[in-house]
C-alpha cells in the first residue's frame, strides 16, 4: 500500500464539514508521510502547497478532535485481531517560550533566576493514549487531548498549597485527564469482548483512577509513587493498616524474570535477572477525599515489586528510585501481571523511517561528541542496509 492509498484509507471516515478540507487533510498527511524527516515547507514541495497546508492549520472551523476520532476508529479496526490491547497514557509538554508572538500558551514551569525573580516556561500540554499490542507493535492513537494550562485563581492556589493538593476534587485538577482518557478508551471497546489494559506512569497513582477502573470493569496498571496507607478498616482509622512499602518488604519472592536492558552511554546491553514479589492489598480513599462517597470505596488491587538484587559489576541496579517500593499497582478485572514498564527498544523493520532529534530534553545534546554521533549513524545505516 503506497502513501496515498494509506492516507485515504486512514481518514476515510473523517468529516471536517467540507469535502475539500477532508481532501486537504489526506494530501498533507501523504506529504508528511513521504518525507517524515522534513519540515512542513520541504515536505509540501512548493510554495502553493505550503500555503494550503498553513491555511488548513489556521482554519478555525477545523476541530482537531474530528481528525483524532477518525484515526482512533482505524486504530480500533487494527485492534480487532488482538485479544489484549495495551492503552498507554502519557503527557507531552511543548515548550514555546522562544515563540513570544504565539498566543494562548500556558505556564509549564516557574523558576527563579540569578537576576530574575520569576522565569516562566510557556507552552502546551498534550495527553495521549497510544494503543499497542502485547508484542509492542503500535496500532495508533486511541485518545488525545491538547490543552493550555490555565492559571488557578489566587484563592484556589492558596488552598491547594496549604492542603498539599488535597482540598480540590479531581474534577478541578489537571489530573482529571487520566480519568477522561480511560473513559474514552473504555467507551471505544465497550461492545467488544476484548481485554484493554490502561498503563500509566507515577503521576497516575491516584485513588480516583483505580476507583474509575473498578466502576468501568476495566484493567489498569500504574507505576507506584505513593507510600499510601493500605488494609485499613475505615477511612478515618489511625490504628489499622500499614504502609505499602512496609507491606511489600514482608512479601515472599514469587519468581524471577529476565529483563532486556538496552545499551546506554558506556554501559553495554545486558539481560537483568529480576526478582518478583506481589501481594493483594485493600485501598480506601484518604480522609481528605473530595469525591463521591456513594457505592463501594474498598478496592482490592495488587502491588507488584520487581527488582534486581545482584547486578554485574559496573552496571546500575534495576530497582525503583525509592528503594523497596513496588514498581506497579494493578486493578484488574481478571488478574494480569505485566512485569516491567521499561522503555522498549526502537522497533526496526525493512523500509522503516527514523527521525533523529539533534537536541535532547531542555535543549541538551544527545551525543557526547561527534565521534559518538557518527557511530550512532553508522549503526543505523548498517541496520537499514544503506
Amino acid at each position: 500500500m503506497d502513501s496515498k492509498d494509506w492516507t485515504e484509507k486512514e481518514f476515510e471516515m473523517v468529516d471536517l464539514g467540507d469535502d475539500r478540507l477532508n481532501q486537504r487533510l489526506i494530501k498533507i498527511s501523504q506529504q508528511i508521510l513521504e518525507s517524515p524527516q522534513s519540515n512542513i515547507n520541504n515536505a509540501c514541495g512548493d510554495w502553493s502547497e505550503t500555503k494550503a497546508a498553513y491555511r488548513f492549520f489556521q482554519n478555525d472551523n477545523i476541530n482537531y478532535q474530528d481528525i483524532i476520532d477518525a484515526h482512533a476508529q482505524m486504530t480500533k479496526e487494527r485492534a480487532k485481531q488482538e485479544e489484549t490491547i495495551l492503552a498507554i497514557q502519557d503527557t507531552t509538554y511543548f515548550n514555546y517560550t522562544h515563540h513570544p508572538k504565539t498566543e494562548g500558551l500556558g505556564v509549564l514551569t516557574k523558576s527563579k533566576g540569578k537576576h530574575k525573580d520569576e522565569i516562566l516556561t510557556l507552552g502546551l500540554c498534550m495527553h495521549t493514549t497510544l494503543g499497542i499490542t502485547t508484542e509492542g507493535l503500535p496500532l495508533g492513537i486511541l485518545d488525545q487531548y491538547i490543552f493550555s494550562r490555565e492559571e488557578l485563581p489566587k484563592e484556589k492556589k492558596e488552598l491547594k498549597n496549604k492542603s498539599h493538593n488535597t482540598a480540590l476534587p479531581i474534577e478541578e485538577k489537571e489530573s482529571i485527564r487520566w480519568l477522561d482518557s480511560m473513559r474514552q478508551t473504555a467507551a471505544r471497546f465497550e461492545q467488544e469482548n476484548k481485554r484493554v489494559v490502561t498503563i500509566a506512569d507515577r503521576e497516575a497513582d491516584i485513588y480516583d483512577l483505580f476507583l474509575l477502573a473498578d466502576r468501568l470493569k476495566t484493567n489498569l496498571l500504574v507505576r507506584a509513587s505513593q507510600n499510601r496507607k493500605i488494609n485499613k478498616t475505615a477511612i478515618h482509622s489511625d490504628i489499622s493498616g500499614e504502609r505499602l512499602w512496609d507491606f511489600m518488604k514482608k512479601q515472599k519472592l514469587q519468581g524471577t524474570i529476565q529483563v532486556r536492558v538496552p545499551q546506554k552511554e558506556d554501559r553495554p546491553e545486558r539481560l537483568a535477572a529480576c526478582n518478583i514479589k506481589f501481594g493483594k492489598i485493600n485501598v480506601l480513599p484518604s480522609r481528605h477525599y473530595k469525591g463521591s462517597k456513594e457505592g463501594n470505596l474498598n478496592l482490592d488491587i495488587y502491588a507488584i515489586h520487581i527488582f534486581e538484587k545482584r547486578p554485574p559489576k559496573g552496571c546500575r541496579k534495576m530497582v525503583p528510585k525509592n528503594g523497596v517500593k513496588p514498581n506497579l499497582l494493578t486493578k484488574a478485572v481478571r488478574f494480569v501481571c505485566f512485569t516491567t514498564m521499561a522503555r522498549p527498544l526502537r522497533i526496526e523493520y525493512p523500509g522503516a523511517w527514523y527521525h533523529f532529534t539533534y537536541r535532547g530534553n531542555e535543549r541538551n545534546h544527545i551525543f557526547k561528541d561527534d565521534t559518538n554521533r557518527k557511530e550512532f549513524l553508522k549503526e543505523k545505516m548498517q541496520k537499514a542496509n544503506l
